[in-house]
């Protein structure tokens, strides 16, 4: 005996097929061949952007600091339109305004190095060690480098006691401020001693900038073969090393930083998240680290004074075939700041640029499409640096870490309750 089944759907239960197979199946291919994988942000190709995403984009990167309604009004376009083209910039290409503010000014101070080996494991188990401490806020490890060695890069945060900072740091004047650094520095000193043997560099950061040259690209991709010279480029600036200003100087000046306690640090860390901090934001940071908030004219009053005399703006976006990532380590043992100044002084016309400057030392962590390559660009750079300057370029190949400040404020609470 034979038993069939006959199915026959009614017209309502086709429709919610159709509805749940568009929604479901359709719409995500096309979202997905549409644009890429939001997972993949950063390592994807370049997502094409029109002539009026590209002129807004152009604008913020000038101008990062300005507020929607003052982009509209420059650009003579309506609030409304901007608005759509900052959600649609955000949505594609993750576009931050993240606040950028000098560590010694809040009381603290950054040691910021790499050490450097032949074999991979003592410089694994430095790694290890420095992962294990929590004010470490970042870690690159080395994939190839210019010198054929491996590397790793580390920058390490410090929160201080006294009351006035000096204008300008020595490693000498820190290990009498902090116990902490003396510390720091004599374990940095056994991974330089047996089994280990490690080459380690290390310097008192005194600056950092940020740089973004959208100059060079059209929206779709960008143009290195044909503007971005380097070769020529820093051959034609050495000859003007010893006229260019000295990255060294800075307009630091001496700043009482005991007024500066955790409500203090708590906004800061908003503001270096979202420059465009709100009160809601700042709240909401309170409740998660467990702290009892100020006022609300408090934190409104903080927020104005911070944004004007201790962060300053600056763009981070990803998605536009900014896929390669450098490391430049300059390291001068008598001082000499000829190709500090060159280097510095030749950092904005990067497409992606951190500038990082100490007393005898210089990094720059750099982005760049695929098509520049590790020994091209190291030669490029090799051609700057006189015999017996200390110059390595290398490949990034993990970022192990790479922190914010409001990471680590849990840790200072918890370690510091003084500052409270």
């Amino acid at each position: 005996m034979l038993i069939t089944w006959k199915f026959r759907p009614s017209v309502g239960a086709l429709t919610r097929s159709w509805t749940y197979f568009y929604h479901n199946v359709l719409f995500y291919w096309k979202t997905l061949n549409k644009w890429p994988n939001p997972t993949s942000v950063g390592v994807g190709p370049v997502r094409s952007m029109s002539d009026s995403i590209l002129r807004m984009l152009h604008n913020v990167a000038l101008r990062p600091g300005l507020t929607p309604a003052e982009h509209a009004r420059e650009m003579g376009l309506t609030r409304a339109a901007v608005h759509q083209l900052l959600s649609k910039i955000k949505t594609r290409y993750g576009l931050r305004i993240r606040g950028l503010f000098d560590y010694p000014s809040i009381g603290m101070v950054v040691i910021g190095g790499w050490a450097q080996s032949r074999l991979k494991t003592p410089l694994s188990k430095f790694e290890r060690w420095l992962r294990a401490n929590p004010y470490v806020y970042r870690i690159f490890s080395s994939a190839f480098t210019s010198h054929g060695d491996h590397r790793v890069y580390f920058e390490r945060l410090f929160l201080l006691h006294q009351d006035v900072l000096p204008p300008s740091l020595t490693t000498e004047d820190l290990l009498v401020c902090c116990d902490d650094i003396a510390r720091f520095i004599e374990q940095l000193h056994r991974f330089e001693k047996r089994p280990y043997h490690l080459t380690i560099h290390y310097d008192v950061l005194q600056s950092e900038t940020m740089h973004l040259n959208l100059a060079k690209f059209d929206g779709h991709s960008w143009d290195i073969e044909q503007g971005f010279r380097l070769e020529a480029m820093l051959e034609a600036v050495r000859r003007y090393g010893s006229v260019l200003p000295d990255p060294s100087v800075t307009d630091r000046q001496i700043v009482s930083f005991n007024r500066l306690n955790t409500a203090d640090l708590t906004v800061l860390s908003c503001l270096e998240h979202n420059y465009f901090s709100t009160y809601r934001d700042v709240l909401n940071l309170f409740r998660r680290l467990g702290l009892s908030p100020p006022p609300d004219r408090t934190i409104r009053r903080r927020l104005r004074t911070f944004r004007l005399h201790y962060v300053h703006p600056y763009i981070q976006i990803e998605n536009i075939g900014l896929t390669k990532r450098f490391i430049v380590t300059l390291h001068t043992e008598d001082g000499s700041d000829s190709p500090s100044k060159i280097l510095k002084a030749q950092s904005s016309v990067f497409p992606q640029c951190r500038v990082v400057t100490g007393s005898r030392m210089l990094v720059l962590d750099l982005k760049f499409p695929v098509t520049v390559t590790l020994p091209q660009f190291s030669f490029a750079i090799s051609t700057l640096v006189p015999q017996g300057e200390q110059i390595c370029v290398f490949d990034v190949d993990t970022v192990n870490i790479e922190k914010e400040l409001a990471q680590v404020l849990q840790y200072i609470i918890r370690t510091r309750p003084k500052i409270s």
